[in-house]
C-alpha cells in the first residue's frame, strides 16, 4: 500500500517511469511492455514442465488484476494479445480484444489461447510419414 492505493502487482520500475508516485496512476505503456517479456519466459518455462504461472504467489496473474483493478488500464494496440495468454493460463476473464495485435515477442493469441479459439489442446503437429529427422529433441 502507499497512501492508502493498492500497488500489490505493479511493476514498480516500469510504472516508476512515469513519473513519481500519483493516483491514478499514469496509463503508460512501460509495464505491459515488461510483461510482453515476462509472458513470452512464462510460455517457453511452462512447456519445458515448470510451474511458472503460480511463482511468486501468481506474479503475472497480480500484475493483470493491479492494471485491470486498480490502474483500470486495459490491454491494447500491440499489448493485446497478452490478456489472452492470462485468461487461458489462469482461466480468468480480463478484456481480451478480437482481433488482437502482434507485439514485439509474441502474437495472434487471439488464434491460440483465446476463449473463442477452437484449438483447445497446443501440442506441434506430428511429422508427415516417412520423414528421416537426423536430429530430434528429446
Amino acid at each position: 500500500m502507499i497512501q492508502g492505493h493498492s500497488v500489490d502487482g505493479v511493476l514498480p520500475d516500469d510504472q516508476r517511469r512515469s513519473g513519481c508516485f500519483s493516483w491514478p496512476p499514469p496509463k503508460e505503456n512501460y509495464v505491459y511492455e515488461g510483461l510482453q517479456g515476462a509472458l513470452a519466459q512464462a510460455i517457453i518455462l511452462s512447456r519445458q514442465g515448470y510451474d511458472v504461472w503460480n511463482w511468486r504467489d501468481k506474479a503475472l496473474l497480480r500484475a493483470f488484476q493491479w492494471l485491470d483493478q486498480e490502474a483500470r488500464f486495459p490491454a491494447t494496440a500491440d499489448d493485446s494479445w497478452q490478456p489472452h495468454l492470462v485468461n487461458f493460463y489462469y482461466r480468468t476473464a480480463f478484456p481480451a480484444p478480437i482481433p488482437s495485435s502482434p507485439g514485439k515477442n509474441v502474437g495472434w493469441t487471439d488464434w491460440t489461447h483465446s476463449q473463442r479459439s477452437v484449438i483447445q489442446d497446443i501440442r506441434p503437429p506430428s511429422r508427415p510419414a516417412g520423414l528421416k529427422v537426423r536430429y530430434e529433441n528429446p
